[in-house]
């Protein structure tokens, strides 16, 4: 089994607080509520949902931190 960094929660915060900004950026890049498979992608909608991708993957990891990272301090003997 792979090794598992230990993430702080600033970590986890971050990722989702970035995920929600880039998608209400991603919500608003559509203008008249256009959907964006009709109107194609302009560079503001492209970088929105990179963004949202790429805060996604953190959050993800923090997600795996958390539930597979060491028990070392969770116990108190």
């Amino acid at each position: 089994m792979a090794r598992v960094y230990p993430l702080s929660g600033a970590f986890m915060v971050i990722a989702l607080m970035g995920l929600i900004f880039s998608g209400v950026l991603l919500a608003n890049s559509a203008p008249d509520g256009a959907a964006m498979l009709e109107r194609g992608f302009d560079p503001g909608s492209t970088w929105a949902f990179t963004l949202m991708f790429l805060f996604g993957l953190l959050f993800i990891a923090s997600i795996i931190s958390m539930t597979y990272g060491p028990e070392d301090n969770l116990r108190s003997e």
